[in-house]
C-alpha cells in the first residue's frame, strides 16, 4: 500500500459498515498523512447492512486518525441499493476540482517503476505513476540508481497506446537498450535534467519523535531500505541508508519500526545529499529555512588560490656544505615533503613564478 499510495494527489477511503474502522485502516491512514496526501473521500460501504451512523460518530471523534471531517465528505452508500452512489460522485469532483493536478507542473520525467517484465516482440517493458513530466516515443531517459541509459520505444496509459504521457498518470513505458533483469522494483526512470542521483544520506523532518541510533524501514516511491536514526536536533535528523534511494529536495517518505512493523509516520526529505554529520548550529539555520521553502543563502566566495612557486633545490655533494644544482622541479604550492626528504638539501633557494 505505501509504494502504491507514492505519486497519488487524493484518496478514496472505503470502511464497510457493518466491520467498521479495523486495524488497517487506522495504518492506511497513517501512511497517507505520512505522505501528505490530505484531500480524499471516505466512503461507508455496505450501508443497507449496518447502520453507518456508528463509523460516521467514530470518523467525527478528535484523534480518530482517519478523516477530518470538516475537510473531507463522508458519504454512505450501498452498491446493491444504489444508495449514496450520486452523492458519492459528486463529493469526488468537488475534491478533484480543488486538487492541482501534477501535469500543470513543469518539471522533468520522473517515474518509479512498480513493475517490470518482457512482452514477446516489444521487449522490456516499466509500469509506475508518473511523479513530474511527460513521457513520449523517443524520449532519452536514464534508469536510477545503476545510471542506464535508455530510449522510450512507446508508451501506453490504461492499456491505450498513447503519444505522450503526462503526469499523474499510471504509465506503461516500453524501454530500448535495457534487458529485463537489468531493472526492477524500485528503480526510477528519469529526464537528464532532472539532476537526480543515489544517496546513501538524508536530511529530513520528521513528523514525529524517534531515539537516535533507531533502526527503521524507510520507503521512498517504490523502493524502501533500512537506515539508522542520527538526531540532528529538533525535528531534525539524517536517516543513514543501508540501501541507496533516489530522492530529491521536498520529496515524502513514510518511516516505519523494523519489528513489529508499523507506520511510525512520515517525513520531508530536505537534503538528498548531505554530508555526514552531527548537530550543528549553521545545519540547524539551513535545515530550518529549506523547511519554510526559502532558498540556501549564497555561498561565501572561494579563497583565492596561492600563487605558484618555483623551488630549486639543492642536492648536497661530498663534504658537508658543498652544494650544486641538480635540478629544479614546478610545483603549485608546497613541494611533496617526500621530495625535500629525497634530495638531501642542506639549503633551498625559492623564488616566485
Amino acid at each position: 500500500m505505501v509504494a502504491g499510495a507514492t505519486g497519488i494527489d487524493f484518496f478514496l477511503m472505503t470502511i464497510a459498515a457493518d466491520d467498521g474502522v479495523m486495524p488497517q485502516t487506522r495504518e492506511h491512514a497513517a501512511v497517507l498523512e505520512a505522505l501528505g496526501v490530505t484531500e480524499g473521500v471516505v466512503a461507508i460501504t455496505k450501508s443497507d447492512l449496518a447502520d453507518p451512523e456508528g463509523v460516521k460518530s467514530f470518523l467525527a471523534t478528535p484523534g480518530s486518525g482517519v478523516a477530518n471531517q470538516d475537510l473531507t465528505p463522508v458519504v454512505a452508500v450501498s452498491v446493491k441499493t444504489g444508495e449514496g452512489l450520486d452523492e458519492l460522485r459528486a463529493a469526488l469532483d468537488r475534491v478533484a476540482a480543488r486538487v492541482r493536478s501534477r501535469a500543470d507542473r513543469d518539471a522533468p520525467a520522473r517515474l518509479h517503476i512498480d513493475r517490470a517484465f518482457t512482452i514477446k516482440g516489444a521487449g522490456t517493458v516499466v509500469t509506475g505513476t508518473l511523479w513530474t513530466g511527460s513521457l513520449a516515443r523517443g524520449d532519452e531517459l536514464l534508469v536510477l540508481p545503476e545510471g542506464r541509459e535508455v530510449r522510450v520505444r512507446g508508451v501506453q496509459v490504461h492499456d491505450e497506446p498513447a503519444d505522450r504521457a503526462p503526469a499523474g498518470q499510471r504509465v506503461a513505458v516500453n524501454l530500448v537498450g535495457l534487458g529485463r533483469d537489468e531493472v526492477g522494483r524500485g528503480d526510477v526512470l528519469a529526464g537528464h535534467g532532472a539532476g537526480l542521483e543515489p544517496t546513501f544520506r538524508l536530511d529530513v523532518e520528521l513528523s514525529f519523535r524517534p531515539e537516535h541510533g533507531d533502526r527503521v524501514q524507510v520507503h521512498h516511491g517504490t523502493r524502501e531500505t533500512p537506515a539508522r536514526l542520527a538526531e540532528l536536533g529538533g525535528r531534525f535528523w539524517q536517516l543513514r541508508l543501508e540501501q541507496p534511494l533516489v530522492a530529491a529536495q521536498g520529496d515524502r517518505i513514510v518511516v516505519r519500526s523494523v519489528a513489529p512493523p508499523d507506520t511510525l509516520g512520515g517525513g520531508t526529505v530536505l537534503d538528498p545529499h548531505p554530508k555526514r554529520h552531527g548537530p550543528s548550529r549553521d545545519l540547524l539555520v539551513r535545515l530550518e529555512r529549506r523547511s519554510r521553502g526559502e532558498p540556501d543563502p549564497s555561498p561565501e566566495p572561494a579563497p583565492t588560490p596561492p600563487t605558484p612557486w618555483s623551488f630549486a633545490f639543492h642536492a648536497r655533494e661530498g663534504r658537508r656544505g658543498s652544494c650544486r644544482i641538480r635540478g629544479s622541479t614546478r610545483w603549485s604550492g608546497a613541494p611533496p615533503r617526500s621530495s625535500r626528504r629525497s634530495t638531501g638539501c642542506s639549503r633551498s633557494t625559492r623564488t616566485r613564478a
